[in-house]
């Protein structure tokens, strides 16, 4: 944990927190303050800055004065797309493409996804905030993404990428195309990543059809989970990110 994450229910005035939960714990025995420290904080979906602790009760609660005055960084310009994962793997997949400043993303059903997967807990808003929360404190951020469900592989091809791709550029993760890369164009990003067992040939045909730009990540086939790291971090060094 990196700040501090506030919500707007921790705030009792303008310039004061008072947390109860396991924040609190976390600034008690894992950072170890006490009165006087000060330690960076940021409200969610608004600034970040410091936060000073004025008082820990015998219960273990902690008052903070807050000072927010600093902008949160500047979002990774990548839309990601992403065949619904393994639950196991949906949370960390959420927390760390959140932690790289993805502000949108859509999860969506192709034919190699189990349709079990929608029923999980992991896909409860509760968790998924939690995670994308762990994330931003994380990367000292305070902008939640946006999370898109879309349970028709169509609804994708049809509408959504299509509608993404008048503004951005389209680009598959695609083992099949050897070599292929992506040319910078100035354009925010929407990156398609397939299920564990790939997209059918036609799922993968109408992708590109649609105009993704084929990205080759290697000869080694990956799982999802460092399918989506190495292809954000080539994108990344393709948009020219600091």
């Amino acid at each position: 944990m990196n700040i501090i994450p506030l919500t707007d229910m921790d705030f009792t005035s303008p310039g004061h927190c008072v947390l109860r939960d396991a924040r609190a714990r976390h600034i008690v025995h894992i950072l170890k303050s006490s009165m006087g420290d000060t330690l960076r904080a940021g409200r969610i979906n608004g600034m970040l800055g410091s936060a000073t602790v004025t008082a820990i009760s015998s219960a273990g609660d902690v008052e903070l004065a807050v000072q927010l005055d600093e902008a949160p960084p500047t979002p990774h310009p990548v839309t990601l797309l992403l065949a619904l994962p393994r639950p196991k793997m949906l949370g960390r997949l959420l927390r760390d493409v959140t932690s790289l400043g993805v502000k949108n993303i859509h999860l969506f059903h192709s034919d190699k996804v189990e349709k079990s997967y929608w029923q999980t807990p992991s896909l409860a808003p509760a968790y998924v905030h939690d995670k994308l929360v762990e994330g931003l404190a994380q990367a000292r951020d305070t902008q939640l993404p946006v999370i898109h469900q879309h349970r028709r592989f169509q609804d994708i091809v049809s509408h959504i990428l299509p509608g993404l791709l008048r503004t951005h550029t389209g680009v598959l993760a695609d083992p099949f195309s050897h070599g292929a890369d992506v040319t910078a164009s100035g354009q925010p990003l929407a990156l398609v990543i397939g299920p564990e067992g790939g997209f059918t040939d036609s799922e993968r045909q109408q992708l590109l059809d649609t105009g993704c730009q084929p990205l080759w990540l290697g000869s080694r086939i990956l799982r999802v989970e460092t399918a989506v790291h190495v292809a954000m971090g080539h994108l990344g060094r393709i948009a020219g990110l600091p």
